[in-house]
């Protein structure tokens, strides 16, 4: 089974177990602590996916770092199911998902706006009450700076790229100029 086919099916499951447990929410917020964890650790990566580490091992230290994290009852359970069928390379995915998932059931919609420098906060606020009125969901703005933008805004919602920056622009018109060029020496 595909990586794509096996964080749809984990993160269904999980999302209808959550649903069920009335607990969507602190599940969600687990298993994305969990992929965060996983990512930044290549040590937990190779401990947890050695094929040399027996299964009473891997799932003892699974239980010491959930410890650690506060991850408990039905995110760890989900946890232990992947560990125990090696599948635990697939929970930054599978947090994607279910955040993807949890998100669509609250009416949330997550967009990101990134610019050259920071902006004021009158500004975002400003951005994510359009944005909530225009969507009809509450918004989620994830703000990031990218001084290469050199000005103006990137804006991300879902699939979809808004680019009013500069540096935008300035490629817009490169690929004009360079598509007049094309068409005059043809």
């Amino acid at each position: 089974m595909s990586e794509g086919a096996v964080v749809q099916r984990y993160a269904q499951a999980i999302f209808e177990l959550g649903l069920e447990a009335g607990d969507l929410a602190s599940l969600t917020e687990q298993i994305r602590t969990m992929a965060d964890q996983w990512q930044a650790s290549r040590e937990l990566q190779v401990a947890l996916e050695d094929p040399v580490v027996d299964d009473a091992r891997r799932q003892a230290l699974l239980s010491e770092v959930a410890e650690r994290l506060q991850i408990r009852g039905t995110a760890l359970g989900a946890l232990r199911v992947m560990c125990q069928r090696r599948r635990l390379a697939a929970l930054p995915g599978l947090a994607r998902e279910l955040t993807r998932l949890s998100d669509e059931h609250h009416g949330v919609l997550r967009a990101s706006v990134a610019t050259a420098t920071a902006l004021p906060q009158q500004y975002y606020a400003t951005l994510t009450n359009k944005l909530e009125s225009v969507t009809g969901k509450k918004v989620v703005l994830e703000k990031q700076e990218d001084p290469s933008l050199i000005g103006g805004v990137v804006l991300r919602i879902g699939d979809t790229i808004i680019d009013g920056s500069i540096r935008g622009r300035l490629n817009q018109l490169e690929r004009r100029l360079l598509a007049g060029a094309a068409a005059a020496q043809a």
